[in-house]
């Protein structure tokens, strides 16, 4: 990160790190990944960091932490709460290097400025907080040659562009922090060169932790009506990065034509994200990819490329990543960002996860296509192990690579289109179960979550009153599930397994009706709730209960049939 600037946010009364971005993961070092934050705080610095945490807030000040060698790196810090209650944000920039980097971009300013010199470009910077575009020749930041709002540069625009629509386009794409921004205008834009016949626009937008911070570009005159750029074509137009084919041809490219070594590719998966479409609708869900897509990019940097695959996932191409351990942090910097930037606890927002698998050449395979199946292996075992985690194949952990092309018939998704009927789905579901070999039951359970209503899926045994499995969003943790297992042999629900089954569209109902029960379900956090009684494969009394969590919902009686079919499949398993 630009001058080792961290983001570091952190529980208030415990110091546990929630997240943070690769270059702090890479300053701790993996002998110091689980530490908590105040170990590594310097003895002196110590009290006035906690007194500094107790008050919330504190700006301004020198905060010295622990090197690994056993220096103490000052760091000028600043600290605020953080966006969920008991969190607190810290930034810091290490001092020693931020001097050097100074140094450093002076020399980089002038060469930047005669480069545009040589070629008579001039370049913008877009602010989105004041609206304004000022233009410069030179990189010293300090007398722009012009400023004007973006509806005076719109004008400008539109009046050396044959075609308004194109410059509306481009002006939609600089107000949506597009990825791209790509303009062509008939002669010189900025009038100081008669002999331009054409003037290119070219920018990005500029992201510091997930967060458009401004949109740049350069503005270049030439008596040429080529354009040597990426084509529009190539770019997601949601997202801005690379589209399906364009990653895809670039992966190749590095793998099987240039033989480039140290090449690692990654699949990431939003996690339930058809849930989120249905649940909060396609515009939150757009934004929502927006968000994820600037996480990744903040983490990426220079080290690799972004493209989109698919509604939900995407493609991560990693150049030279010869140490596994740099892929690594940054991997665990994007879960853990998006992670906490979608909390559970934050109303009328969805939670986000991510799953990631990560396959790297030529360690793991000699081809592209091996090694895509091997990173999209490792998604799905990420998503088997409960998703909000990555996976770096491993093949004395995770098996050959016959082994698991064996198996990918089970590991695809089954409507990754999301086009097919439940019907369809369900009759796929029930193949695998009476015909594969090894179906297991966590990934009958997410495969179900994934297709169907249901938020989570609980399965007891009901003679033991005991959680056998689940699976879904805001999983109990073990204690909960301890101490609340055995709400199902409360008085009502006794009685209501005696009528069959049981459909619950408020659990607030059962509480006039058997308070301790109700109490137990709301510490599992159920809202909404249906229980199918089965019996496993080896006559034991089982439940299968389909919760919602987040909402309360009216559960669709055009779908029961669904969910009996899903308890008559769960008995083809041994619930112990």
């Amino acid at each position: 990160m630009a001058k080792d600037i961290f983001q570091i946010t952190f529980k208030q009364k415990t110091f546990d790190i929630l997240s943070a971005d690769t270059g702090f993961y890479a300053y701790m070092d993996d002998s110091r990944l689980y530490y908590t934050f105040e170990k590594l705080v310097c003895d002196a610095d110590l009290p006035m960091f906690l007194e500094y945490t107790k008050k919330l807030y504190a700006e301004s000040f020198i905060l010295r932490l622990n090197a690994l060698d056993g220096s103490v790196i000052p760091f000028y810090a600043a600290m605020r709460p953080g966006t969920i209650s008991g969190q607190m944000h810290l930034t810091l920039i290490d001092i020693a290097k931020w001097i050097s980097d100074e140094k450093a971009s002076n020399t980089k300013y002038a060469i930047q400025s005669k480069l545009l010199e040589l070629y008579g470009d001039a370049f913008f910077i877009y602010d989105p907080q004041t609206r304004d575009v000022c233009i410069y020749s030179k990189f010293d930041f300090t007398s722009e040659d012009s400023t004007l709002s973006l509806d005076e540069f719109e004008k400008l625009l539109t009046e050396h562009c044959d075609n308004a629509k194109d410059v509306t386009q481009f002006i939609l794409s600089l107000q949506n922090s597009a990825r791209t921004l790509e303009l062509r205008v008939n002669g010189d834009l900025l009038g100081t060169s008669s002999d331009a016949k054409y003037t290119y626009i070219k920018g990005t937008s500029i992201y510091e932790n997930g967060v458009r911070s401004y949109s740049v570009g350069y503005i270049h005159r030439t008596l040429e009506a080529s354009q040597a750029s990426i084509r529009k074509a190539e770019l997601d137009p949601l997202t801005g990065v690379l589209n399906k084919s364009a990653i895809t041809n670039r992966a190749i490219r590095c793998v099987d034509i240039e033989k480039r070594q140290n090449v690692s590719i990654a699949i990431v998966d939003v996690d339930y994200f058809k849930k989120v479409n249905d649940t909060y609708g396609h515009m939150i869900g757009d934004d929502l990819l927006k968000k994820v897509t600037s996480i990744m990019e903040a983490e990426i940097g220079n080290s690799g490329v972004i493209g989109r695959i698919g509604g939900d996932e995407f493609f991560i191409l990693f150049y030279d990543a010869y140490n596994l351990e740099d892929s690594r942090e940054r991997l665990r910097s994007i879960k853990n960002i998006v992670r906490s930037t979608f909390p559970d606890n934050k109303r009328n927002q969805p939670v986000i996860t991510l799953s990631i698998g990560c396959a790297a050449y030529p360690k793991d395979a000699d081809n592209y296509k091996d090694l895509f199946t091997l990173a999209d292996y490792a998604v799905y075992l990420a998503k088997a192990k409960g998703r909000n985690r990555y996976i770096i194949y491993d093949e004395e952990k995770h098996g050959s690579l016959e082994q698991i092309k064996n198996t990918a018939n089970l590991t695809t998704c089954i409507n990754s289109r999301d086009d097919m009927s439940m019907g369809d789905v369900m009759c796929i579901i029930m193949d695998r179960v009476y015909n594969s070999e090894s179906y297991p039951m966590d990934r009958l359970l997410n495969d179900y979550i994934e297709n169907f209503e249901p938020e989570r899926i609980t399965i007891y045994n009901f003679e033991r009153a005991k959680i056998t499995h689940t699976a879904g969003i805001q999983i109990c943790s073990p204690e909960i599930i301890e101490e609340t297992q055995d709400y199902i042999h409360g008085e009502f629900w006794k009685k209501s397994y005696a009528e069959g089954d049981v459909v619950i569209d408020d659990v607030s109902i059962i509480e006039r009706k058997d308070h301790i029960v109700y109490e137990q379900m709301r510490s599992q956090g159920i809202i909404s709730c249906i229980h199918i009684k089965f019996w496993d494969k080896n006559g034991a009394r089982c439940v299968l209960s389909l919760e919602s969590v987040t909402k309360k919902i009216t559960w669709n009686n055009d779908h029961m049939h669904y969910y009996r079919l899903m308890a008559r499949l769960l008995s083809q398993y041994k619930i112990v």
